[in-house]
């Protein structure tokens, strides 16, 4: 599949299955360690063809609903040509999961493919000058685990957790790349 028919697929998927989340109350949170409070991602964390490292931020969460069986993380930028693209979708993370480190998952934890073609966090890589936009959304579900095929896409992902959200939560950050010389 294209990365632009993922991205058409990624607004569609956003478009039908998102209105159907229940939003959070104030008290479910997701925040990261190493990406400062002004948003801005750092350049280690920008995909490998962007001068970066492609480690994937420590992120950390709390307040989840107390009926909480497991979490999905996804990892979005809307402003990508195309409609969007998906950097990075994690389920079946353990309702007793808290924080990812790095590239650490736990051992229930599956990931999809993301925009770039393979498993796992893609760090960010807009066209130069162009700022996008990051959105990290982590949902706690009332599902122990989600049974998706090995081949499954980001609609697929949608269908299957839209009537198990209890929350969502999410964090909005953005890159650039810097300046060259």
């Amino acid at each position: 599949m294209s990365r632009k028919s993922l991205g058409l697929s990624a607004i569609l998927t956003l478009l039908i299955w998102l209105p159907l989340v229940v939003s959070a109350g104030t008290g479910f949170t997701l925040h990261s360690t190493n990406i400062p409070s002004s948003g801005q991602i750092p350049q280690k964390m920008a995909y490998t063809e962007c001068g970066g490292h492609n480690q994937s931020p420590h992120l950390s969460w709390y307040g989840a609903p107390s009926a909480t069986r497991s979490f999905v993380l996804t990892l979005f930028d809307p402003d990508a040509p195309g409609g969007g693209f998906w950097h990075w979708l994690v389920y079946n993370l353990p309702a007793s999961t808290h924080a990812l480190n790095n590239q650490r998952l736990p051992a229930t934890a599956k990931t999809l493919a993301n925009s770039y073609g393979f498993l796992g966090y893609g760090g960010p890589c807009p066209p130069p000058g162009q700022e996008h936009r990051y959105v990290f959304t982590l949902y706690a579900l009332d599902r122990l685990g989600l049974h998706l095929p090995h081949n499954a896409t980001p609609s697929t992902l949608f269908q299957a957790l839209s009537h198990h959200v209890l929350a969502k939560t999410t964090l909005i950050s953005h890159y650039a790349q810097p300046a060259r010389p």
